[in-house]
């Protein structure tokens, strides 16, 4: 029948609601029931997951759950840790049903989403993997997420105070130039214009995280520039999997105190939300003016604390500074349009208030950061983007070592399109995305100085990936990524090639080859300023965006105060010098015809540099390339190993801030002010007095080798020679980044860890560098040398015992020890660093599954306080958490 009466707008209502009606009436099962062990006993947030999606949820404190799915027949797999995997399969409706879950150790049911940017199974991923589960973080009292990595093998967390430090994995160990790549749900936390992680600047806390993934070894292939070392994702909660409330409370010494929330809810089959927020306070440990070495080092501090940028004084800054706080507070809203769709929109805050220890010296830091995210996930379909910005502050952050502030506003914007298909009858696999980022920067010329208006820049990035399934136990991977850095005006490729080969469930080996590339920061292009005031001079950190050179060769004098073209020390000063000193020994009359000479030397005595200037081109990108053999996986179904061998080719890898202007000396002041003596002075005068020019000249040359030389006959450094690249109207002593050339080693990561039952595991692991120093190591396109280190351990042991029950009394007690190592790390931050062994206990009560109660104690070794200020290395700090969940 035909109703052409109908309007066009009539039509497509119709045509609309049947789509909507048949989208209704799609055929839907619920499956509910209860996950248990072998003794019956309830099994808390289990994952029960479907098969190759996102899609699932987990069960609730008495292990029961539930799950609604238009996907028929549909395959479950329920996995806990401890407990072997088991998958199912459902093609009605059931309820009430038991799914006993047996002891033992499984790799299949392990998932991650960070090895390959995709969800996969952990003994599928072409990468070392190591998950942290959300029960070992929560029975965990430490006082920062991150330090749940601390026992991982293969994992470094070079903590430099109460609360702040950096996670190191494969890379090099440095303040400003991260090789880890850290995100969380998917958004770069890493500050992109300092290339540094601001642990407490994040609302990550261990209420809201389900589980930490970190993927070991290059990943450029997939996520771009700056993942020499590795991977580290921290990963929240889904409301719709994890409803209910959560706090906590914590205290300890170091007068910390912590108190966080999580409160989520589910409000539709389509709808549900989350609302975190934490606040952490403590003091970092204090200087003692009592000790010789505390003392020396807070001569160096600068007050009162000036504005660069006004140059008022900042009144309500401390110097020492030891408070410490870090709040945040995020809200989530996640919908659910269909069981393959999922839109998450996330908002937020964050801030890190305290001390800040860097190469460069201390600095006390106020960094807050807001952020906002639109996340969109589908069967095949990832696409994302965020924003997030640091704004600046005058009176927020300064250095003591110069008494002046530092202003740095940066916007983060970053955006991510994603898809992945099947072709060849689902035996090959391709992953396609393409990346952008774009970073804005404003440092009111206190950091980028005279660069201010060029530290803008982008990056945009495309990659694909192919698994292609060679037999039924063996998948060949390779994948490849483009970068393009207008900062730089490059382009980059990162290949990655990788076999496979799972021999059981329970048995997986690796062998794989990484490239990838790390750019410098803008700090590490842009830096235009002092670092620390030396009283007479200023310490500057230099840019690296132009070619390092001494071409004006201007140099700083420290008896004259004044820069002149090669530093030359003016015979009038040294005529000066000498005249003042012989006041009380000769004539007046005479006195008085000497001086009547300075205006006639015009001279200078040469300079001589002690060594040679250190020149460079611009900065330009890092490269590794590692090779790897690697084996995961189950031993008699107790033992889970894994073993990573590898071996990592790097060139053109970035240094610290290293000083490149030389010291100058004056070996023949003495002469070359007798010879200009011996040509003004009249000798009729000369002798009415008894003298000739030379032996007036041999009184003159002891005063002035008084001064150019020591007690031992040494020449003493009087002077600077300065780089073009820095103020040409102050002295400078210059620091710059440099790109060293080329470098090799192999590592080792062997973990072990014994499943007594459920509850109780033994663990160990080694990590082991063939390398860490090089003490002579050429600059790019140079003859010059210097020492380069990878500014960590050569060798990782670490041990311990956990003990989890789902109730009742639970703990842990681990033991780490280092071998010694040498440290390169800048201004301040250099030298040997003996090795430690340092033990945590952990111990708690879990009263039921809603409240448990916490203390632990660890010990801190502080590599920045050490190296900085002398013992103590290791610190003790106990703290104490409860935690209460409202289900």
């Amino acid at each position: 029948m035909c109703y052409p009466y109908l309007t066009s707008r009539t039509k497509l209502l119709f045509i609309s609601l049947f789509l909507i009606s048949t989208f209704s009436l799609t055929a839907q099962i619920e499956i509910s029931g209860t996950v248990v062990n072998e003794d019956q006993e309830s099994l808390s947030f289990a994952n029960v997951i479907i098969d190759g999606t996102y899609e699932g949820t987990a069960t609730d404190i008495d292990g029961n759950f539930k799950l609604t799915t238009s996907t028929v027949p549909v395959d479950l797999i329920i996995s806990y840790i401890g407990y072997r995997t088991k998958r199912l399969s459902f093609s009605a409706s059931e309820s009430d049903i038991i799914i006993i879950l047996e002891e033992g150790l499984d790799l299949s049911g392990d998932i991650v989403v960070s090895a390959s940017r995709k969800r996969e199974m952990v003994q599928d991923a072409p990468a070392s993997v190591s998950v942290i589960g959300e029960r070992k973080i929560r029975l965990d009292a430490s006082a920062e997420p991150m330090m749940a990595l601390r026992n991982v093998v293969g994992v470094d967390i070079a903590q430099y105070g109460v609360s702040t430090g950096q996670i190191n994995l494969r890379g090099k160990s440095e303040v400003f130039q991260t090789e880890s790549f850290i995100i969380a749900d998917y958004r770069n936390v890493v500050i992109p214009s300092l290339g540094t992680y601001f642990a407490g600047q994040h609302p990550i806390d261990i209420l809201d995280l389900e589980r930490i993934e970190v993927i070991k070894g290059p990943g450029s292939a997939l996520y771009g520039p700056g993942v020499e070392g590795g991977i580290v994702h921290f990963i929240s909660k889904d409301p719709f999997r994890h409803p209910g409330t959560s706090i906590t409370i914590a205290g300890g010494t170091q007068e910390q105190f912590i108190a966080s929330f999580r409160h989520a809810q589910v409000l539709s089959d389509k709808l549900a939300f989350k609302l975190t927020g934490h606040y952490r306070r403590a003091n970092d440990f204090e200087l003692d003016p009592d000790d010789p070495v505390h003392a020396a080092r807070m001569a160096q501090y600068v007050t009162p604390i000036t504005s660069q940028i006004t140059g008022e004084v900042i009144e309500d800054a401390m110097v020492p500074n030891y408070f410490t706080r870090s709040l945040g507070l995020t809200g989530n809203l996640v919908f659910k349009p269909n069981e393959k769709t999922t839109i998450n929109a996330v908002a937020g805050f964050g801030e890190y208030k305290g001390l800040f220890r860097t190469s460069q010296g201390e600095s006390y830091v106020t960094t807050p950061r807001p952020f906002a995210q639109v996340r969109l996930n589908t069967e095949k379909l990832f696409a994302q983007a965020f924003w997030s910005h640091s704004p600046g502050k005058d009176g927020n952050s300064y250095l003591f070592s110069t008494g002046q502030t530092t202003f740095n506003s940066s916007s983060q914007f970053e955006g991510q399109v994603q898809y992945n298909f099947d072709l060849l009858n689902d035996k090959l696999n391709i992953t396609v995305g393409a990346d952008a980022r774009y970073i804005t920067i404003d440092t009111k010329g206190t950091i980028h100085g005279r660069f201010e208006d060029e530290d803008d820049y982008s990056i945009l990035g495309a990659y694909v990936q192919g698994k292609y399934q060679l037999t039924d136990k063996l998948d060949l991977v390779g994948a490849g990524r483009v970068d393009r850095f207008s900062i730089l005006d490059a382009t980059a490729f990162s290949p990655r090639l990788g076999l496979v080969y799972k021999h059981n469930p329970s048995h997986t080996f690796r062998a794989t080859w990484n490239r990838a590339f790390g750019a410098p920061t803008s700090l590490n292009l842009f830096a235009d300023t002092p670092i620390a005031n030396a009283g007479s001079f200023l310490i500057y950190l230099v840019n690296g965006t132009e070619n390092l050179t001494f071409d004006q060769g201007n140099g700083y004098n420290f008896i004259t105060g004044t820069t002149t073209p090669g530093g030359g020390m003016p015979l009038s000063t040294l005529h000066a010098i000498g005249t003042g000193a012989l006041e009380a020994s000769l004539p007046p009359d005479l006195i008085g015809y000497l001086y009547s000479l300075i205006p006639q030397m015009t001279g200078s005595s040469a300079a001589i540099p002690t060594s040679t200037p250190v020149t460079r081109a611009p900065l330009s990108l890092s490269q590794s390339n590692m090779y790897e053999l690697g084996y995961k996986g189950v031993l008699a179904n107790k033992w889970a190993v894994t073993v990573d061998v590898y071996y990592n080719q790097r060139k053109n890898i970035l240094s610290a801030p290293l000083a490149v202007s030389p010291f100058l000396l004056y070996p023949t002041a003495a002469p070359d002010h007798a010879a200009a003596l011996s040509q003004l002075a009249d000798p009729n005068v000369l002798a009415a007095y008894g003298f000739t020019a030379e032996s007036l000249s041999a009184i003159y040359g002891s005063i002035i080798e008084g001064i150019t030389k020591d007690g031992e006959g040494n020449l003493n450094t009087l002077g600077i020679l300065s780089t073009d690249n820095s103020p040409n109207d102050v002295g400078t002593w210059d620091y710059a980044y440099l790109n060293f050339e080329e470098l090799d080693y192999f590592g080792i990561d062997f973990g072990l860890e014994y499943y007594v039952d459920n509850a109780l595991s033994v663990y160990g692991n080694v990590s082991w560098l063939s390398q860490i120093l090089w003490e002579e190591l050429n600059l790019v396109d140079s003859e010059i040398s210097r020492p380069l280190s990878l500014n960590m351990p050569g060798t990782r042991i670490k041990a311990g015992i956990n003990y989890t029950p789902e109730t009742g009394f639970f703990g842990n007690i681990s033991a780490r020890m280092t071998s010694d190592w040498e440290s390169v790390n800048g201004l301040s931050f250099s030298g040997p660093v003996d090795g430690f062994t340092i033990v945590d206990l952990g111990l708690g009560y879990k009263l039921n599954h809603n409240m448990q109660f916490s203390v632990n104690v660890s010990n801190l070794f502080d590599t920045k306080y050490r190296a900085i200020y002398g013992a103590p290395d290791i610190r003790r700090m106990v703290l104490g958490r409860i935690i209460y969940d409202i289900r």
